[in-house]
């Protein structure tokens, strides 16, 4: 399960049943969190909050569970660590409006779409405008929602997927070559380029 409370509101948990109890607590200061009838929701996938909690232990250096620097600063892992965060807090509060029968708003709706179809073509090769057909959008309409929620560009964000999961395949023992190839770039030189863009740092950096 998620609980997800209000500002300053006391709050404690515990196991009804035996064994221990493993929770992971995401504490954030924030402005526009969506208003919520109910505060306790299933989670569809255990997998995902403890990735985020991976995410951010690499990406931040973490003192007394508060976060106090971030690692790379000029690369783009931590702020994936971040928006991965906001999406799982929104992917949870819409199954619980869908629930209820309430409908999010369509911009909203847009968003977490749009956000799912990178992901889930992320060893393609997508311009915006294929983005936007794939979500049945307009691109100026795409741009426009994308940029609202995020802060950043369509490609911009695509790219920083594209580049964090690489990081991770090459961590793992893949050449250079083969991630490129599985993430949808034309060559091995226009990856490199767009890594280093990206992370300030040449692929072959994070080989094992």
């Amino acid at each position: 399960q998620a609980v997800i409370h209000e500002p300053m509101e006391f709050h404690r948990l515990w196991c009804e049943g035996k064994g221990e109890t493993e929770y992971i607590i995401f504490s954030f200061k924030a402005s526009g969190v969506p208003k919520f009838s109910s505060n306790v929701f299933e989670i569809r996938d255990l997998g995902v909050p403890v990735g985020i909690l991976e995410n951010f232990q690499e990406n931040f250096e973490i003192l007394n569970n508060n976060i106090v620097e971030i690692n790379d600063p000029d690369g783009a892992n931590y702020q994936i660590a971040i928006k991965k965060l906001e999406m799982f807090i929104l992917n949870t509060l819409s199954q619980k409006l869908e629930k209820s029968g309430k409908v999010r708003t369509q911009p909203a709706k847009n968003y977490t779409m749009i956000v799912n179809v990178m992901e889930s073509n992320i060893d393609k090769k997508l311009s915006v405008g294929d983005i936007a057909k794939l979500c049945n959008m307009s691109e100026v309409n795409l741009k426009k929602t994308f940029s609202r929620y995020s802060g950043m560009g369509v490609m911009e964000y695509f790219n920083l997927l594209k580049i964090t999961a690489a990081t991770e395949r090459i961590k793992r023992g893949e050449t250079v070559q083969e991630v490129a190839n599985s993430l949808g770039f034309s060559n091995q030189n226009y990856f490199s380029t767009v890594f280093k863009k990206i992370t300030g740092k040449n692929p072959t950096f994070y080989k094992p």
